[in-house]
């Protein structure tokens, strides 16, 4: 019996598992590993290449819309400079050599206007300045227009009103251009409404021309700095305002004088 259960022992540890070797696990492992940092290595460089690509076509989509942003400043500098010299010229030419004058509700030439500049104005291009704290720069911008506009719109309606109206009325009272009349004999020719008309509007002219040349002026140096502020790296334009000499024309309409007491 004892034996029997030594030969069952024996039998029982000759069938035991053999361990497994330490280098032969590694062996196994390490080509799986390869395998893991070879994906991910060939993924962080796809997303890096990715990535960097974004980063460059976001740059240059950045530099062109700055470019463009620029280039509408600049422009639009550009046609407050035009309209500032169109006024300036005007307000020299016709306003100054009446100013002081008591009879320029008539002697106030009456001027055909440019109501069309050659350089439009465009608002929307001027969206950029909503990007930031120069929104108040482009509420002066589109107030500086308006001014302009009322200004020309003024001129045009004297005008018309001086030579469709009023000339009319002095030519059949045989005033003549150039001739000193008494000024009771002008005011009864062109009659007390349309002299009131021409009154109001000759002072409107002048008030709209004076404060739109300094509106304009003041916005276009606030456009500048702002413009310049959001693109350093750009050449903002500068435009002086030329300043034209004084002339004196020769008064094309009849001039008044007070009768001697």
């Amino acid at each position: 019996m004892i034996v029997q259960s030594l030969d069952t022992i024996r039998w029982l540890l000759a069938q035991q598992p053999q361990p497994i070797s330490t280098l032969s696990a590694v062996n196994e492992a390490v080509p799986l590993l390869g395998d893991v940092i070879t994906a991910g290595a060939t993924l962080l460089g796809a997303f890096a290449g990715a990535w960097f690509a974004f980063r460059i076509e976001r740059k240059a989509r950045e530099e062109e819309r700055a470019e463009q942003n620029v280039v509408a400043g600049n422009m639009t500098i550009v046609a407050i400079w035009q309209r500032v010299n169109a006024l300036r010229l005007y307000q020299v030419d016709v306003i100054n050599p009446v100013r002081e004058d008591e009879g320029r509700w008539l002697k106030l030439r009456p001027t055909p206007s440019d109501t069309e500049p050659v350089i439009p104005f465009d608002a929307k291009s001027l969206g950029y300045l909503l990007d930031g704290k120069h929104h108040d720069v482009l509420t002066a911008v589109l107030l500086a227009e308006s001014k302009y506009r009322q200004a020309v719109q003024v001129i045009d309606l004297r005008s018309r009103h001086h030579l469709d109206v009023v000339q009319p009325k002095l030519m059949a009272a045989g005033v003549k251009p150039g001739v000193k009349h008494d000024q009771d004999v002008i005011e009864k020719a062109v009659g007390e409404f349309d002299q009131g008309i021409l009154v109001n509007l000759t002072e409107s002219i002048i008030w709209c021309v004076d404060d739109a040349i300094d509106a304009l002026l003041a916005v276009k140096d606030q456009l500048r700095t702002a413009t310049r502020s959001l693109y350093p790296a750009h050449y903002v334009i500068n435009l002086e305002v030329v300043e034209p000499p004084p002339r004196t024309a020769p008064a094309p309409y009849p001039e008044s004088k007070r009768p001697e007491s």
